[in-house]
């Protein structure tokens, strides 16, 4: 795979932070139009989006770091490097579930029509964010040679 999508000077700009930025961008447009059709504010959409990113990111970081307590206790100045790696899906699925409750309340929309509109932009972000974690070179499976598998590209960049 070929993680980097470009550098801007000696920093590289990787292509799982550029399709993070998209899929962000495409949920919270979608949630955005689907708020206006139903009567609410359109900054709802963008409202939540930028609420479930807090929520998940600190929820897959919290997950990763109590998965690696041992090293975090060890070193805690890593613990808020998340451009060292280290989320986890299942836990920002839980921080977003969390933060949805939260937004439930403080919005007074009840949780499952919240919940409800949530989920409908949730597949989009995540197919788009997907692409960017294959480009990153993870979560491609196993090695084969089947007709239909994907070539990896392994010549190095011209910065790398």
């Amino acid at each position: 795979m070929h993680p980097i999508c470009f550098h801007i000077g000696a920093k590289a700009i990787y292509w799982y932070g550029v399709l993070g930025a998209v899929a962000f961008l495409a949920a919270s447009a979608h949630w955005s139009l689907l708020a206006q059709w139903k009567g609410w504010p359109p900054s709802r959409g963008s409202d939540l989006a930028i609420w479930l990113v807090l929520g998940g990111l600190l929820g897959a970081r919290l997950n990763y770091v109590v998965a690696n307590l041992r090293y975090y206790l060890n070193n805690p100045s890593e613990i808020l490097r998340i451009d060292h790696g280290g989320l986890i899906f299942y836990g920002g699925v839980a921080g977003g579930a969390i933060m949805v409750l939260i937004l439930s309340r403080r919005w007074r929309v009840p949780i499952l029509e919240l919940a409800d509109f949530t989920l409908t932009g949730l597949p989009l972000a995540h197919a788009i964010g997907r692409i960017g974690c294959f480009l990153n070179g993870c979560c491609y499976g196993t090695p084969t040679s089947l007709p239909w598998a994907c070539l990896l590209y392994t010549s190095p960049s011209p910065r790398d």
